[in-house]
């Protein structure tokens, strides 16, 4: 019994680490999407013309843009997801040394601060 319940455990700590790495795959297939949309699809600034009377001078009236939404927060495992699979692709030797360029023995010493910056960099190892 008792071993049937940790087989059921590790299984379901599988399957959670499956989802995980479900919910980065997607978070990155998105952001590809949104960053591959050509520029007419994207909202920009209208710039419209008022209809002036001959004794008024011409005026510009500009709409207002939505605020941009802030860049998403990237989680630790997240992180460990997108490296995890650049090194079984075969790019452990890079992953390694984009570790050690943020000033780290290992994925887990780097700021958080810098998550961003770090994917940025691992999105182009194997991409160039």
């Amino acid at each position: 019994m008792m071993s049937t319940m940790s087989e059921i455990s590790a299984l379901l700590d599988e399957i959670k680490s499956c989802g995980n790495t479900l919910i980065s795959i997607y978070d990155e297939l998105h952001n590809l999407i949104d960053s591959k949309e050509p520029d007419e699809e994207k909202p920009k600034t209208k710039t419209r013309k008022r209809k002036t009377r001959p004794e008024e001078a011409p005026e510009t009236i500009l709409e207002e843009q939505p605020p941009e939404e802030p860049p998403k927060l990237l989680t630790f495992e997240e992180i460990q997801t997108a490296f995890g699979m650049k090194s079984r692709d075969g790019y452990t030797a890079e992953v390694k040394a984009l570790i050690t360029k943020f000033g780290a023995k290992k994925l887990s010493e780097i700021d958080p601060a810098d998550y961003h910056a770090l994917m940025k960099e691992l999105e182009v190892i194997g991409n160039a």
